[in-house]
Order: C-alpha cells, then sequence, then structure tokens
C-alpha cells in the first residue's frame, strides 16, 4: 500500500511539474495567408480564444489576416486571448470635426498610427478658435503609417474695421461692407437733416469699430424727404407732386419778386432741398407767382393793342391819338409786372 501511494505521489508531482512547466502552454500558430474565420479557426484549435484586431499597415492590403498578437510561434497559457491581426490598409489623414480641440486631433492621429507636429495658429472665418483649422497633408489623403501631420489651431475668424459707409445708398453700403467680410443683419430707419432718404447714416457697429470676420453690421437709413424743385409747375402739379413724396402742400401768399408766370409756383417754404423729418414735419407752402408778362404792343393799332392788354389784365392808358399806331408802351414788352399794372401806350 504505501509503495503504491509513493508511487501514485511521485507521479502527481511529475504530472504537477509537467503542468507548471510546460503542459498548460500552447504554441500560437501560424495564421499568415488565410482568411478571418480560418485563422480564429487556427487559434482556436491550438487551445486558444480568438478575437480579432483591425491594425494599420503599410505593406498589407485592407482585411487581409497580417498575423496575431501574442506572435507566432510564442507559448502562451492556453486559454488565453489571441488576437487575430487584420490590415486596415494605409491610414487616411483624419478629417479634423468642427469641435476637434489639438488633443482630440492628436489622439485621431495617434489611432492611425500618424505623428504630428504643430505649426503656428492661424486666422479661419470657419474654424472657432481653439479648434484644428488646418492639417497638412490634407484630410483624406493616404500616407504611410508613421507620417507626419502639420497641424495649424484656428485663432477664430480675422479682425476688420467696420468700413465708412455714410451717405452711401444701401446697395452700395451693402456691396461695401460685404467686400470688407461682414454682413449685412437689417436696416434702422431714423432722421438726418444732412443725409438724402435711403442714404446710410452710419452702422452698428460704428466704423472703424474691429470686429471678426463674418460679424453682422447694421445699417441705421435715413428717413427724410427731400423738399423738391417745383418752381414754374403749376399749383395742381406742384401739389400732387408734394403727395407722391409723402408731403402735405398747402396754399400760401403770392409773391412778386419772382421769375414766373402767374399761377406758377414761385417758391416753396421750406425751400427746395431741404430735409424734412416725415414722423414730424410734412408740411409744404407752394407760393405762386402774382407776376404777369406784358404782351408785344408795338405796332398795333391803339384799339388792338387796347384789346390785347385787357385781355391779359391789364389797365390801358393811351398817350397820343385813341385811333394811332402803338409807338412805345410802357412798362415795355415781355417785362413782368403784377396783374392790373397800368401799361401807357404812346401812339401817333
Amino acid at each position: 500500500l504505501w509503495t503504491v501511494l509513493v508511487l501514485v505521489t511521485v507521479i502527481a508531482v511529475a504530472v504537477g511539474s509537467w503542468w507548471v512547466a510546460s503542459g498548460r502552454y500552447g504554441e500560437v500558430p501560424q495564421v499568415l495567408g488565410q482568411d478571418i474565420t480560418g485563422a480564429r479557426s487556427a487559434v482556436e484549435q491550438a487551445g486558444f480564444t480568438s478575437t480579432v484586431s483591425k491594425i494599420w499597415s503599410d505593406d498589407d492590403p485592407a482585411d487581409a489576416v497580417t498575423g496575431t498578437d501574442p506572435e507566432t510561434g510564442e507559448r502562451v497559457v492556453r486559454g488565453s486571448e489571441v488576437a487575430v491581426l487584420v490590415s486596415k490598409g494605409q491610414p487616411p489623414v483624419p478629417e479634423p470635426s468642427d469641435s476637434d480641440t489639438l488633443a482630440s486631433y492628436q489622439a485621431k492621429l495617434q489611432d492611425r498610427s500618424l505623428t504630428w507636429t504643430v505649426s503656428a495658429d492661424v486666422w479661419d472665418d470657419d474654424a472657432p478658435a481653439g479648434v484644428v483649422a488646418k492639417v497638412s497633408p490634407t484630410s483624406g489623403t493616404t500616407v504611410d503609417t508613421g507620417t507626419e501631420v502639420t497641424v495649424q489651431v484656428s485663432k477664430g475668424p480675422r479682425p476688420v474695421k467696420v468700413p465708412g459707409v455714410s451717405g452711401m445708398t444701401e446697395k452700395k453700403a451693402t456691396q461695401t461692407l460685404e467686400n470688407a467680410g461682414l454682413k449685412v443683419s437689417g436696416t434702422t430707419e431714423a432722421f438726418d437733416a444732412d443725409v438724402d432718404g435711403g442714404d446710410v447714416i452710419s452702422t452698428d457697429p460704428d466704423t472703424d469699430t474691429e470686429v471678426p470676420s463674418g460679424s453682422e453690421v447694421r445699417l441705421v437709413i435715413s428717413s427724410a424727404v427731400t423738399v423738391p424743385d417745383l418752381s414754374g409747375k403749376s399749383m395742381e402739379d406742384a401739389a400732387e407732386a408734394l403727395r407722391d413724396a409723402g408731403l402735405n402742400p398747402v396754399t400760401g401768399e403770392a409773391v412778386s419778386d419772382t421769375d414766373e408766370d402767374a399761377g406758377k409756383v414761385a417758391e416753396t417754404s421750406p425751400s427746395s432741398g431741404t430735409r424734412l423729418d416725415p414722423s414730424r414735419n410734412t408740411t409744404v407752402t407752394l407760393h405762386p407767382s402774382d407776376q404777369v408778362k406784358v404782351p408785344f404792343v408795338i405796332g398795333k393799332t391803339a384799339k388792338d393793342a387796347r384789346k390785347d392788354l385787357e385781355k391779359e389784365g391789364f389797365e390801358v392808358k393811351i398817350d397820343g391819338r385813341s385811333g394811332g399806331r402803338v409807338i412805345s408802351q410802357s412798362p415795355g414788352p415781355r417785362t413782368r409786372v403784377t396783374e392790373g399794372t397800368t401799361v401807357t401806350l404812346r401812339t401817333i
């Protein structure tokens, strides 16, 4: 019995020593040239648990089995996990996302077995400050593993000064601002006695304010209405023109110191060219002329001359023969005088 027990103990110790020393280990099999399914089967038949790990490779096409981890031939405890390495091909330079900081983009490069160098920060209208703006080689380019990618971080949009557009039309001001890299967000109306209606008074932000490129600028547009030049127009036409301009016409006293004919507009109050605030004052007074031209009657008979003058509203005085011909007149021909003025005719 003791002999049997000693033999069993010796055998158990020998087997245990063998198992601890080498029996529990298996050799990782060769899987090159196999497809993924075959490679995993070979690993499992060797007594291991198989997984798949994809890696970037300069030498093997995508989806080709490139080896194992641990490597082929290594002795590993049976039941351990052995990864079948599958090629993803050469890595492309990753595309920076809208939120990629330097650190997050470096992690992407590292994941693709790429290295990096950081260059000077750049102004960029599309990338916010602090995110990756540019990379070289350009994103999407297929490169060797270990390739160095130059990374530049955005400083945000380049600052620009708001250009002066006061006095410009809205269209021209908009074009000027857009050429400077800014956007017109809308308009606000205000009155300015020095700026024609529809033209730009100012901007918000103000001229020469430094703002990021792409910023929005609001235009302040003049609401002024300019009194038009109505001299020589009939009172009816002048009133209509004022109403069309948004102004309120009223008739004032006639004026004599004018070159316009009677009934025509001689002057306005406020005068033409004055800019009015349509929210406060829209009344324009029309002053007609009371002056008429003295007709040319020299050479006519006194009778015919009287008839022509009285038709135009003049009083007539004959100096000479009432049946004679007119040799002069006072006031002279085509002189402008007040209606009802007496014209003296000298006859022979």
